[in-house]
């Protein structure tokens, strides 16, 4: 029995060794558990972080772009609105041009005309050896 009885503290001695055995390793990762906790915190309060500060940049952003693309389509409409005012001042100086013609053909018809007419009324003067009431009448009259 003693033999037993010492077999048996043998026996309990190893699994005290090995109980401290594998409480030192529990003991050794629940420290190192709770650095990585930490150590995850941490980098999880980094990541909130950099998420908070690219969403505010990513309102930035877009803002920028929706101001760019509302001024594109300010751009867009101005160069279509100087097309249009280019086109009408073309078209315009091109009227002023005939318009200016024209009236040039104008003044060179009723140039002739004054000569014609004061060619004839010369010739038709001359022919005339008195004056009437009359002739004096239409000669003032025209």
């Amino acid at each position: 029995l003693s033999a037993s009885k010492k077999e048996l503290k043998n026996i309990s001695q190893q699994y005290g060794t090995e109980q401290q055995r594998l409480q030192n390793e529990y003991d050794a990762l629940g420290t190192a558990y709770s650095s990585l906790q930490t150590q995850r915190q941490q980098l999880d309060d980094q990541v909130s972080k950099l998420v908070q500060e690219m969403n505010a940049t990513i309102d930035d952003e877009n803002k920028t772009n929706q101001a760019k693309c509302e001024k594109c389509d300010e751009l867009n409409l101005n160069a279509i609105e100087q097309a249009e005012y280019n086109k009408l001042w073309n078209e315009c100086k091109a009227l002023t041009k005939q318009y200016k013609q024209f009236e040039d053909g104008v003044h060179a018809t009723m140039n002739e005309v004054n000569e014609r007419f004061e060619s004839r009324w010369n010739a038709h003067e001359k022919n005339w050896m008195q004056w009437t009431v009359n002739d004096c009448g239409c000669w003032m009259r025209y």
